[in-house]
């Protein structure tokens, strides 16, 4: 792909909503846009000696402000706080502190409590709103020293409550956060941002401990501690015969997958050997694999389009059917053909399951919504009854048209070839002896048959597939804001 002129800035970032910046830079005719770039922690200190809100003895309800140790500026809003002898202040039972400005990607937050009296809750939010499920809470039971790393969250605002029947002497608080590089990003470059599971555990030794930490293995009456796929065989129907468990083992996040029957390359088909790729990739019934969650690199296509800059997988992720049925069926008064990309579930799918499983808060923010061309010039054909209408999502698909693209490095048939990752592999996607490459799906309707879709092969070329094929991949784009 054709790269662009490279200038790096980098300054430190507070009071933004949100840590990341796009700006257009025009240069000799060549288009930049400012990415948010590495995290590098610091803090703010509350002790009896810094960041005091209140120094006298009366509760007191106002604004204020906490200093980084940069000397950087946070204001912040409290209720009922006063100062005590040798504490950070004490907050009245029902009174808070919060954050009125946003601090950039907090880590975690750790509170020393002066006695074990003091039952304090925690929230935490991307926005000056909070809910219950962004909560933690530590009551009179819990140890003098506490924290939360926010679910690894990094929200941008954070309230402190008092809760219980006593005041709340607080002897300290650490808050720690991110500190961000602004660096542009260029066209031709990669950008890292979500993590998803790629690589399969082969190490006995850290296999056998997420062996013993998923527990009991699921069966289709009782998934134990496990998730179903909730995968189709035979007549599309959905069956619990394939299962996923996440753990958090030494800070790293894997994904077991367990399956009892084959999926099937075809939804409509029953479960065996013959009709699954899963054993060809090296993946058997009743066996548990591993696979760790890794960050997701992205292919910078394009930062000169007004609707944001343009990213796509560098490798395909899973292995997903692009709609479950081979039929038509009525929404309202409307014939839906299979290959609608508006009502297909590999569609839902992204902008649902995927989308909110894969990226951070901070992350999603980033994301625009687009709207999607679904016209017929965007399937690659001069007419096409099946294109549908245009969608607002935040992930998709190429269609055929932006799979042409020469602006955005597709210019041969190798240049579109992507491979798959172990978990893909796992999931049933075909890999071919001849290359180690995988079809993967477009989003543009194949004109001539209502139960296909449009597809890259393995060799770079343009194919289609029925709809309900399991064994194709999946390989997501999307606009940053």
């Amino acid at each position: 792909m054709k790269k662009r002129n490279f200038v790096f800035k980098s300054f430190f970032v507070f009071s933004i909503v949100f840590t990341f910046l796009i700006a257009g830079i025009n240069n000799s005719n060549t288009n930049h846009h400012l990415i948010r770039g590495e995290n590098e922690t610091y803090s703010i200190s509350l002790t009896s000696q810094t960041n005091k809100l209140v120094t006298n003895l009366e509760f007191k309800s106002g604004d204020g402000e906490f200093k980084t140790e940069l000397n950087n500026s946070i204001e912040v809003s409290y209720v009922d706080v006063s100062d005590g002898d040798n504490v950070w202040q004490v907050i009245k039972v029902g009174g808070s502190f919060e954050n009125i400005e946003s601090i950039s990607g907090m880590t975690s937050i750790s509170i020393t409590k002066a006695n074990a009296d003091a039952h304090i809750g925690v929230y935490w939010s991307a926005f000056q709103t909070f809910n219950e499920e962004c909560y933690v809470e530590f009551d009179t039971s819990s140890n003098l020293e506490v924290s939360t790393s926010f679910n690894h969250l990094q929200p941008n605002y954070l309230k402190v409550v008092a809760l219980g029947n006593n005041d709340a002497f607080i002897s300290s608080i650490s808050i720690e956060f991110s500190c961000v590089n602004i660096y542009q990003l260029e066209a031709g470059e990669t950008y890292e941002m979500g993590m998803y599971p790629q690589s399969q555990i082969t190490d006995d030794g850290l296999i056998q401990i997420l062996n013993d930490e998923g527990g009991d293995l699921p069966t289709s009456l009782d998934s134990k501690s496990w998730t179903s796929y909730d995968y189709y065989i035979s007549n599309s129907n959905i069956t619990d015969f394939m299962w996923y468990q996440d753990v958090l083992e030494d800070g790293e996040l894997y994904r077991g997958v367990y399956f009892t029957s084959y999926r099937p390359n075809r939804t409509d088909l029953s479960s065996s050997e013959s009709n699954s790729f899963q054993d060809n990739n090296g993946y058997f019934i009743n066996t548990t694999y591993w696979f760790k969650y890794e960050p997701l690199i992205w292919d910078v296509l394009s930062v000169d389009e007004s609707e944001g800059p343009l990213l796509l997988s560098n490798k395909i992720l899973d292995s997903q059917d692009y709609h479950y049925s081979n039929s038509s069926r009525t929404i309202g008064d409307q014939t839906i053909y299979p290959n609608n990309y508006k009502e297909s579930d590999i569609r839902t799918w992204l902008n649902d399951s995927f989308y909110t499983n894969v990226f951070s808060l901070v992350e999603k923010l980033l994301i625009s919504t687009t709207i999607i061309d679904n016209s017929v010039a965007s399937t690659g054909y001069s007419s096409n009854k099946y294109a549908c209408e245009n969608t607002n999502d935040k992930l998709f698909l190429l269609s055929h048209h932006e799979a042409t693209n020469t602006t955005y490095g597709f210019n041969s048939n190798p240049s579109r070839t992507r491979q798959a990752t172990d978990y893909a592999k796992a999931m049933g996607i075909e890999v071919p002896t001849s290359n180690s490459n995988s079809r993967f799906w477009l989003r543009s309707p194949y004109d001539y048959n209502q139960g296909y879709s449009r597809c890259v092969e393995t060799g770079g070329g343009f194919g289609s597939q029925y709809v309900y094929r399991t064994h194709l991949g999946i390989l997501p784009a999307l606009r940053l804001s």
